[in-house]
């Protein structure tokens, strides 16, 4: 499994491609394949860090 992930604050150029193992499901969960997101302005302003705290 594979997903989009960022350790710092930046544009697409600090988004990287990499490898994940999710944690088996417990009791009562299940695990949920996700096909497409998407991203909108929110996101895009917390990951550009305009959503910080001072």
């Amino acid at each position: 499994m594979k997903r989009m992930q960022y350790d710092r604050y930046g544009g697409p150029e600090v988004m990287r491609l990499a490898g994940f193992e999710p944690p088996p499901p417990g009791p009562d969960e299940v695990l949920v394949r996700t096909r497409a997101a998407a991203s909108n302005a929110l996101d895009q302003k917390m990951r550009g860090g305009e959503m910080k705290r001072a």
